[in-house]
């Protein structure tokens, strides 16, 4: 059976992020590596865990899953140690603060010295909820500092997307999804401001303004140097992209 390396077992073991490494031997599972941050989410030492590891995932683990759950999470649990399925489910399990969804994958690995290890990783998805939650306040206390808006249309502005443009895009990516960024600028800007006169061209940029943030309600729509504006949001497809496109251009013609 594999035995990890003191150093890396003690590099491992140190890792905030839920993970458990196991091995078969004799049909009984064993565990080969448990770190931390994996303790420190199911509640458990890594003593008791490790003594009697089939004992205490049964009655540590399996005592807090959401009892509807149960019978799925084993049914899954035991193929995945049987090797006749890889290891992807979310479940529900009990914490101080009630019910916390988790999401666990795992996959059997084969070493070159002919021994096979699992390894499973787990997020807690409530936690994750609660770092967009904050990101997402940081965000409106940005948008209203004088440093990161624009004081014509009180869109967010450059500096705003230098700071935040990355996280927002991290945080669509973390939901699955895919994200985009479109530029916008408008033609002819000179020439509308010498007919119209700069306060007509002032009224202009607040329209596009307002026309962009109706359009993309959710996105993070900036306000970029002169006559230019850019959006982040959501990719859904090229169709309903241009279809917005094209409205947007109605909207501020008409």
């Amino acid at each position: 059976m594999y035995q990890f390396p003191k150093e890396l077992r003690a590099a491992y073991e140190r890792l905030s992020v839920p993970i458990l490494f196991m091995a078969r031997e004799n049909n009984e599972t064993v565990p080969l590596l448990i770190s931390d941050g994996f303790l420190k989410l199911h509640g458990m030492t890594r003593k008791a865990l490790t003594e009697g590891f089939k004992n205490s995932i049964n009655d540590n683990l399996m005592s807090k899953i959401h009892p509807d759950e149960v019978a799925k999470l084993k049914t899954i649990s035991d193929d995945f140690l049987e090797k006749k399925t890889d290891y992807d489910v979310t479940f529900h399990a009990r914490r101080d603060d009630g019910y916390h969804l988790l999401h666990a994958v795992g996959f059997w690995q084969d070493l070159p010295g002919g021994d096979s290890v699992a390894l499973i990783a787990y997020a807690d998805l409530n936690k994750h909820e609660e770092t967009v939650a904050m990101i997402a306040a940081q965000y409106q206390v940005f948008e209203t500092d004088i440093f990161y808006s624009d004081p014509l249309t009180g869109l967010p502005n450059l500096n705003y997307l230098h700071k935040y443009g990355v996280e927002f895009a991290k945080e669509i990516l973390a939901r699955g999804e895919e994200p985009f960024l479109a530029y916008f600028n408008v033609d002819s800007m000179q020439s509308y401001n010498i007919h119209y006169g700069v306060e007509g061209g002032d009224k202009l940029l607040k329209l596009v303004a307002s026309v962009l943030t109706d359009t993309f309600p959710k996105a993070m729509v900036i306000r970029g140097s002169d006559d230019s504006f850019i959006v982040a949001d959501v990719f859904t497809s090229k169709e309903d992209f241009i279809a917005n496109f094209n409205l947007i251009n109605k909207r501020i013609r008409n």
